[in-house]
C-alpha cells in the first residue's frame, strides 16, 4: 500500500506527456496565427484592387467565412491548451500532496521524480522499477534515513 501512494511515476508520465501537448498547441496556434495574418493581407487587397473591375461578392463572402473559420479554430486550441494548463495544474497539486501526506519520505519522493525524468525512455508506457540492486539499496537507505 505504501508502494502505491509513493509511486509517482504515473503522475510523472502524464506532466510529460501534457507538456508535449501544450508543445504541439503552441505551434498550431502559430500556424493559425499566420493564416490569419494572411487571410487579412489578402483582405487588404481587396480594397485596395482596381474599382473598375471589382471582385465578385462571393469571393469577399469566402474570404470572411474563412477568417470566421480560422479564429473559431484558434479559440478552441487556445481553449484546449487552457484545460491542459488546468489539467497540469491539478496533476502537480497531487503530486505535492503525495508529498505532504509522506513527510518522511519526500527525499525518496525526490530522488524517484528525479531518476524517472531522468531515466525516461521515449515510449509513454514507463513505470518506476528498482533495476539494479544499487538502486534498490539507493531506495532503502533513503527510507531508512
Amino acid at each position: 500500500m505504501l508502494d502505491e501512494l509513493l509511486d509517482i511515476s504515473e503522475e510523472v508520465d502524464l506532466m510529460n506527456e501534457i507538456k508535449d501537448i501544450h508543445d504541439e498547441l503552441v505551434m498550431i496556434k502559430a500556424v493559425f496565427a499566420s493564416q490569419l495574418d494572411v487571410i487579412i493581407q489578402f483582405k487588404e487587397s481587396i480594397v485596395y484592387r482596381n474599382p473598375v473591375k471589382p471582385l465578385p461578392p462571393s469571393v469577399i463572402d469566402k474570404c470572411n467565412h474563412l477568417y470566421d473559420v480560422v479564429d473559431e479554430r484558434r479559440i478552441k486550441v487556445e481553449q484546449m491548451d487552457e484545460n491542459a494548463w488546468r489539467a497540469y495544474k491539478s496533476l502537480n497539486n497531487l503530486f505535492d500532496l503525495k508529498r505532504l501526506c509522506c513527510p518522511v519520505h519526500t527525499d525518496l519522493l525526490s530522488f524517484l521524480t528525479n531518476r524517472v525524468q531522468r531515466d525516461k525512455p521515449t515510449s509513454s508506457k514507463h513505470t518506476t522499477r528498482a533495476k539494479s540492486p544499487k538502486t534498490a539499496v539507493a531506495i532503502l537507505s533513503l527510507c531508512l534515513s
